[in-house]
């Protein structure tokens, strides 16, 4: 209760000098077909919410291949790798099946469990990634929790080269492949992104310390295989209509890692299993349209179909050869498809010329289907014969939703928004759910600028969590968050700039799973977050930009029954700093620390005992030279330079010190 009657008190002090007259302050202009319009007038921020942006040109300086590794130097986010190897990305404490991951403001969160592989998703097609947090717009929809990650995809009207050209070889890819072209003719632009990479395996650290289950070097079923094509296509007829449409296709195999730890007298660690996906496409279709209407109206239409086979099995032992030992409980074949259809319509009306109106319909519909066999039914003392599943399951979400933009002068904004959302299932009556977002953002001067902005999100229970043969439950309700955040951004001259943001979170009705003898979800009573994130940039001499972020943060289950007074896997401290120098002979120096620290872990069942994670320390560096011009770029980089041996989840060994040497063309 005290925090909403601070959060009063700021929001009035910020208002109290918008009584002069509002400034002339005119509508930016007209949609852009790859984003969601929410609207703001400085560039960090969004709805009076903080927002991070991420280039392609820093992309390609840090040298990363997936979207994880582009973003986990971001403050509040938390790259976790758990068991299975696949990368999960966390903000403010919030899971990752809470964030809305956005292409092109296109979903692609699974169906299945709310989540998605970031490593699924080339870095070569970005052109840059926008980070929102908890007290985000409305207009994003359901599901945002923790924030949004909107990827904006390469266009062939901002590209400048016609085509690029890049292979890569070293001890984290094997073979890696790039050709991207793009152009313009008149009113048509177009871009191609076509990548393919093999990765044999990571080597662990020379640390590490074998096991039973993983005895070093190149770490067991690491393997992946990729390629991946993307073509964007867009037409302009007129300076009114704008048209576009997106294909997408990406194939992949790939091991899940299994667990280090295979002890049963070890009260902490998971069992290891030995899985793969051995099959997986993903195909995309977005078709959309933009129209700036004379007067005040410009609308956005859009129209996307995604659809995924995946082959996924699990067996009996590291051979990952057969499922025939019948002692083994768990090992499986399935087949499952995703499909996910929807369309919005989103509408702008300018109000003279300080403020706006943004309205924004959405219609989607999931369906999951799977089927194969599994053994876990008990047939005797220790052994388990096999029963064949099929599943088929759909969701169908709808939401309106609206946001108030105002100018009140030359130096406040004011942003107000809301959403009615609801779901319906094929097992009970329809859920709904409300959302809603204010905001209020003032500059002091021309050097310091404040924000303070709250928000309501929902978010409906995945498939998995409904209806997993195992550990589904019908009955879940849906989680409700309250989120409050203030900033402070300041210039403190050219060279130098910097950032202060305070968080705070509450959300109920929590979903997770519990520590019966069969764990099934259910929802927890009530959950916190709260935090602090400073960035700062300096721009040293002209050849060297420095960049530092650190975010402290605690999480807790308020009121804890079971003796769990923090959340496990959830940061205290994190802290990143990067650099990048350009000397007179054309050799560009990038180089990057990371530190986390104060990661807690629980036993798997009750009475809990706790655990810490050692803390991770890393440094990367890379270097990049033209050889030909700027047309030709030869580049050389080691990560983990010092061999750290760490993890983001006990059990599951991180990769250790790697090296890469790649070739750029530009055409």
């Amino acid at each position: 209760m005290k925090s909403r009657y601070v959060f009063i008190l700021l929001s009035l002090t910020l208002l109290l000098p918008c009584i002069s007259s509002a400034a002339d302050t005119s509508y930016a202009g007209v949609f852009k077909l790859d984003e969601i319009v929410i609207e703001d007038t400085r560039p960090e921020l969004e709805s009076s919410s903080r927002v991070r942006v991420i280039t392609d040109e820093e992309l390609d300086q840090r040298g990363v291949r997936t979207l994880d590794e582009a973003l986990e130097l971001l403050p509040g986010i938390n790259v976790r790798v758990g068991n299975g190897g696949a990368p999960r990305l966390d903000i403010r404490g919030y899971r990752a099946r809470h964030v809305a991951l956005l292409l092109d403001g296109i979903p692609l969160n699974s169906t299945y469990d709310g989540q998605m592989d970031p490593r699924l998703i080339p870095v070569e097609i970005i052109k840059k990634i926008k980070v929102s947090y908890g007290t985000s717009s409305a207009i994003y929809g359901s599901g945002a929790l923790g924030g949004v990650i909107n990827i904006i995809t390469k266009s062939g009207a901002e590209e400048t080269d016609k085509l690029f050209l890049q292979t890569e070889t070293g001890t984290r890819i094997q073979q890696y492949g790039l050709l991207r072209a793009s152009g313009k003719e008149g009113d048509f632009d177009y871009f191609l992104g076509l990548s393919n990479e093999l990765r044999n395996g990571y080597e662990l650290s020379n640390n590490f310390t074998p096991t039973s289950t993983e005895d070093g070097g190149r770490r067991e079923n690491s393997d992946a295989r990729r390629s991946s094509l993307l073509l964007k296509v867009n037409l302009t007829p007129s300076e009114r209509w704008k048209y576009g449409v997106t294909v997408g296709q990406q194939q992949a195999e790939f091991g899940l890692p299994h667990s280090t730890i295979n002890d049963n007298t070890d009260l902490f660690a998971s069992r290891a299993k030995y899985e793969r996906v051995d099959y997986a496409r993903t195909d995309m279709i977005q078709l959309s349209a933009a129209y700036d209407a004379p007067g005040p109206w410009e609308f956005k239409l859009w129209h996307y179909y995604n659809h995924m086979e995946e082959e996924t099995n699990g067996y009996d032992d590291a051979t990952y050869s057969g499922m025939t030992d019948y002692t083994v409980k768990g090992t499986f074949h399935q087949n499952s498809k995703t499909r996910i259809s929807g369309q919005s319509l989103q509408a702008i009306r300018s109000i003279g010329e300080d403020s706006s109106l943004v309205f924004s319909l959405k219609t989607d519909r999931s369906d999951w289907d799977s089927y194969g066999q599994i053994r876990d039914r008990i047939v005797g003392d220790g052994n388990y014969g096999i029963r064949a599943f099929i599943n088929d399951r759909y969701l169908k979400n709808q939401a309106i939703a609206m946001e108030y933009n105002l100018a009140a002068s030359d130096k406040i904004d004011i942003n107000l928004g809301g959403s009615l959302n609801s779901q319906k299932r094929q097992d009970r009556d329809d859920q709904q759910g409300n959302e809603f977002n204010i905001g209020v953002s003032r500059e002091f001067g021309e050097k310091t600028s404040a924000h303070i902005a709250a928000a309501r999100k929902i978010r409906f229970p995945a498939i998995q969590q409904l209806y997993d043969a195992v550990s589904g439950s019908p009955d879940l309700d849906l989680e409700k968050a309250m989120n409050y955040e203030a900033g402070l951004t300041h210039d403190f001259n050219k060279e130098t700039s910097g950032s202060l943001t305070v968080f705070h979170s509450t959300v109920e009705n929590y979903i997770e799973k519990n520590d019966d003898i069969v764990p099934v979800y259910e929802n927890f009573q009530k959950y916190l977050f709260k935090g602090v994130e400073l960035s700062a940039k300096h721009q040293c001499k002209r050849p060297l930009l420095l960049r530092t972020a650190l975010t402290l943060m605690k999480s807790e289950e308020v009121d804890s029954t079971v003796g769990r007074d923090e959340l496990q896997y959830r940061p205290k401290t994190k802290f990143s700093l990067s650099g990048t120098y350009n000397a007179k002979n054309g050799l560009e120096t990038y180089c990057e620390f990371l530190y986390i620290g104060g990661q807690n872990f629980y036993t798997k069942k009750a009475p809990y005992q706790k655990a810490s994670l050692n803390e991770i320390n890393l440094t990367n560096i890379r270097f990049s030279k033209p050889v030909r011009y700027d047309s030709l770029h030869v580049y050389l980089g080691v990560d983990n330079l010092f061999d750290r041996n760490y993890e983001t989840s006990y059990g599951v060994p991180a990769p250790g010190r790697f090296w890469y040497l790649g070739l750029q063309a530009k055409l």
